[in-house]
């Protein structure tokens, strides 16, 4: 809701939604919301929140506010494969 951004904004509070393809451990977590606050930037208070979702097959993505980080497995292969078929002689 409107209000709520509003409120995110004032306060310097920034969602930071995690998916990994399994569940994160403590330490994982830990690492993870600390890489992102500095990322953040001084003064932002993160909201974090894990999520699970195995078809990324691997690694992470991370969407902070309105950026995204993909770091998955399957974005790497999905654009390894455009390039494979970008790259290929036409016939």
């Amino acid at each position: 809701d409107l209000f709520e951004v509003f409120y995110r904004a004032e306060k310097g509070l920034v969602p930071c939604r995690v998916t990994s393809a399994a569940p994160l451990s403590s330490a994982h977590q830990s690492d993870v919301q600390k890489a992102m606050e500095k990322r953040a930037g001084q003064g932002a208070k993160l909201i974090m929140d894990y999520a699970t979702n195995p078809a990324i097959l691997g690694g992470l993505v991370v969407k902070m506010g309105e950026a995204v980080l993909d770091k998955s497995v399957a974005t790497k292969l999905e654009l390894e494969r455009l390039q494979t078929q970008l790259l290929a002689p036409l016939s």
